[in-house]
């Protein structure tokens, strides 16, 4: 009796060692994807603005872009400088939803950015940014921004990166960043030959290495099939759902 007692209990403790290791190999990184999605979404603010601004320049004094941007050309108070209004209603462009107006102060190659009742996603835009153009093909962005949501979080970062057009209509971006996360806690990321184009929401190639609260790193993956999106943790690797 106490050998098939023995037998019974190595039988149940093999199928638990068993279940066990078949539930490691199938555990997800652990990250919240609500502030995974914010990195993302941090990275794009700086380069969507970018992209409508570049598009914008030197065109005619007053056009639409993309059907819901109204671009305005006009002359500084002092008439020494350029200024480039772009107003936004209610416009998609990029996958981002954006509301209110940028000001744009154009001196040679450096663009000054100033933000007039903005919102991106129903969330606001406060900070500054600046542009310097290194080349017809790249440019060089430095950004101070914060994102106010409306649960009265925030995500704030600042941003170096350099954006560059490649031949087939996207672009190629690479920085550093540093921030604070919704939850308080500080992160810093790095921007790797990021790409992007005009009709996808997310990157489309490229990867970010993200440390958050100075200690959990996470490598971001982006494919060239949209939305499809991949992080790792730990040496474990997992898809991210986008929707």
């Amino acid at each position: 009796m106490k050998t098939v007692s023995k037998l019974l209990l190595l039988m149940l403790l093999s199928i638990i060692g068993v279940a066990s290791c078949d539930d490691h190999q199938i555990e997800e990184p652990k990250l919240d994807k609500v502030i995974l999605k914010d990195m993302v979404l941090s990275s794009q603010v700086v380069n969507d603005l970018f992209f409508d601004i570049n598009h914008s320049v030197n065109k005619e004094k007053s056009f639409s872009v993309d059907d819901c941007i109204t671009v305005k050309n006009e002359l500084s108070e002092d008439g020494k400088n350029f200024v480039l209004r772009l107003i936004y209603d209610n416009c998609t462009t990029g996958g981002i939803v954006k509301n209110g107006e940028i000001k744009v102060n154009i001196n040679k190659k450096i663009f000054e950015v100033e933000f007039i009742n903005l919102t991106i996603n129903d969330k606001s835009v406060d900070g500054k940014m600046q542009i310097t153009l290194i080349n017809p093909e790249k440019s060089a962005t430095h950004a101070d921004l914060k994102l106010d949501y409306a649960d009265g979080s925030s995500i704030s970062w600042k941003a170096n990166q350099t954006i560059q057009a490649l031949s087939d209509g996207t672009w190629k971006i690479n920085g550093e960043i540093t921030g604070k996360a919704r939850n308080g806690k500080p992160f810093t990321r790095k921007d790797i030959n990021l790409i992007k184009n005009r009709e996808c929401p997310w990157y489309v190639g490229g990867r970010m290495e993200l440390v958050l609260d100075k200690e959990e790193k996470y490598d971001i993956e982006f494919t060239s099939e949209c939305g499809e999106i991949y992080y790792t943790h730990n040496g474990i690797r997992a898809k991210l759902p986008v929707d």
